[in-house]
C-alpha cells in the first residue's frame, strides 16, 4: 500500500531512489536512510507558461504542457544494492522560439546505481545516467535555451574500496560523461569527459572519515581547447546523525590546456540535515576551474572559468498530505586568459523556487511551482518566469 507520503514525494519531483552523486549539487549524500520498495510506476501531466523559453534579452514566452511516466526501483536490504529510476516523457510549447521550429522536446532519462559488498569489508560502487531531452541545466554550466534543441547526456562511474584495518581503507575508481548537441546550428559545446581517482581514508570515529585524494580529468571539447586537470588535495565527511550528513573538501587544481599549467583553488561543501521530523534542509558550495563555454569563435577561447556555485532547498512536511519546498541557487563564471586578445568577462545566473505538492489519495497528486531565473551573457541580460501546475497519478 502507498502511503501519502510517497505520493506527496513523488509529485513534488523529490524522491529519487537513486543515491549516488549525479551533478556538481550532490556534494553530500541525501537526507534520510535509503528505503527499499518494489516496481512503483507513475504517469504525469503539467501544464505552464514559461516567460523567456530561449533565456534570451527579448523574452519570448510560451504556453507548454509535459507529460510522461516514470518507474522506480531500490533493493537495500541485500548484500547487493541496487536502484533505478527510468521517466519517458516529453515537453511541448504552443509558440515557436526564436532559433527553431521545434515544439516538441523529449524528456527521457534512466540513472541507475549498485553497490556490491565483498568479503573482508571490500565495498563495489558503480552507477550511470543516460538521457536525450532539451535545456540541460546549470549544473552542465551552459544556459537554459530551447533554441539549444534536444541533448544526448551520459555518464558512468565506478568505484572500488579495500580496508587495510580497522581505520584505514583505500580506493580507485573511473568515471566518464558528456554531452552531445543534437541541433548542428547551436553544437559549438559538445563535449566529453574521462577521469580517474585514488585515495587513502581514515575512520577517525564512527561518524568522522578523513580522505586523501589524487584524481585526473581529461575535457575533450569539440571546439575550444581541451584540457587535463589534476587534482590533490583532503577531505573530510561527518554523520551528523543517522539521516543527516556534512562533507567538505580542498584542492589544488592543476589545468594543463593550450601548452600552459595554472594552478587554481578547488572547493567542495555540502550539508544536509533533517533539522526536524519534517523539516529538510540541504545547502551546497562548489568552486572549479572549468572548461565549458569558453569557445567563442576560432582562435577566441578562454583558457580560465572559475565556476562558483551555490545552492539551499528546505522542505517541510506540514502533513504526510502536504509539502512545501523552496530553494535558491546561484552560479558565477570568471571568463579569463582569454586568447588573441579576448577580454576578459564573467557570467551570473541565480534562480529561486517555490512550490507544494499535495496528495489528494494515496494514488494522485496535484503540484504547482514557481521558478524565477536571472542572469546575462554576452547578448545582455535576461529574466525567466516559469509557472507550473500539474498531476502525478501512481501506481
Amino acid at each position: 500500500m502507498k502511503s501519502y507520503a510517497y505520493t506527496t514525494l513523488l509529485a513534488g519531483g523529490l524522491l529519487l531512489p537513486v543515491t549516488q552523486a549525479a551533478s556538481l549539487y550532490d556534494t553530500a549524500p541525501p537526507i534520510g536512510l535509503p528505503v527499499s520498495h518494489a516496481v512503483q510506476y507513475a504517469a504525469y501531466i503539467n501544464a505552464g507558461w514559461d516567460s523567456n523559453t530561449n533565456s534570451w534579452h527579448d523574452g519570448k514566452g510560451s504556453a507548454y504542457t509535459s507529460f510522461g511516466v516514470r518507474a522506480t526501483y531500490a533493493e537495500y536490504e541485500s548484500v547487493t544494492k541496487a536502484a533505478y529510476n527510468a521517466n519517458i516523457g516529453g515537453t511541448y510549447y504552443f509558440k515557436d522560439a526564436y532559433g527553431t521550429d521545434q515544439k516538441l522536446f523529449s524528456d527521457i532519462n534512466l540513472t541507475g546505481s549498485l553497490s556490491h559488498h565483498m568479503g573482508s569489508g571490500s565495498v563495489l560502487n558503480m552507477s550511470g545516467n543516460i538521457g536525450y531531452r532539451a535545456e540541460p541545466n546549470y549544473a552542465s554550466g551552459i544556459s537554459s535555451a530551447r533554441a539549444q534543441g534536444d541533448v544526448f547526456t551520459w555518464g558512468l562511474n565506478m568505484d572500488y574500496s579495500q580496508p587495510m584495518d580497522a581505520r584505514w581503507s583505500w580506493n580507485i575508481g573511473a568515471s566518464t560523461d558528456g554531452y552531445y548537441y543534437t541541433e548542428k546550428a547551436y553544437r559549438i559545446d559538445d563535449r566529453f569527459y574521462v577521469g580517474a581517482r585514488t585515495g587513502l581514508s581514515y575512520k577517525y570515529t564512527e561518524r568522522t572519515s578523513f580522505s586523501g585524494n589524487l584524481s585526473w580529468r581529461y575535457d575533450g571539447r569539440e571546439h575550444g581547447y581541451d584540457a587535463n586537470n589534476v587534482y590533490a588535495g583532503l577531505s573530510v565527511a561527518h554523520s551528523i546523525d543517522a539521516v543527516s550528513s556534512v562533507s567538505a573538501g580542498v584542492n589544488a587544481q592543476l589545468k594543463f590546456i593550450d601548452g600552459e599549467c595554472n594552478v587554481y583553488p578547488n572547493v567542495r561543501f555540502g550539508y544536509n540535515r533533517r533539522l526536524t521530523d519534517v523539516l529538510n534542509m540541504s545547502l551546497y558550495v562548489s568552486l572549479d576551474n572549468e572548461n565549458v563555454n569558453t569557445y567563442l569563435g576560432e582562435n577566441y577561447n578562454y583558457l580560465s572559468n572559475a565556476t562558483w556555485r551555490g545552492g539551499l532547498t528546505i522542505t517541510y512536511h506540514i502533513t504526510p498530505q502536504v509539502s512545501v519546498f523552496g530553494g535558491a541557487d546561484l552560479m558565477f563564471c570568471d571568463y579569463s586568459k582569454g586568447t588573441n586578445g579576448l577580454a576578459s568577462s564573467d557570467q551570473r545566473t541565480y534562480s529561486v523556487n517555490v512550490g507544494f505538492s499535495y496528495a489528494v489519495t494515496k494514488s494522485l497528486a496535484w503540484s504547482a511551482s514557481y521558478k524565477y531565473t536571472q542572469g546575462n551573457k554576452a547578448a545582455g541580460d535576461y529574466t525567466r518566469n516559469i509557472i507550473q501546475s500539474g498531476l502525478t497519478y501512481s501506481f
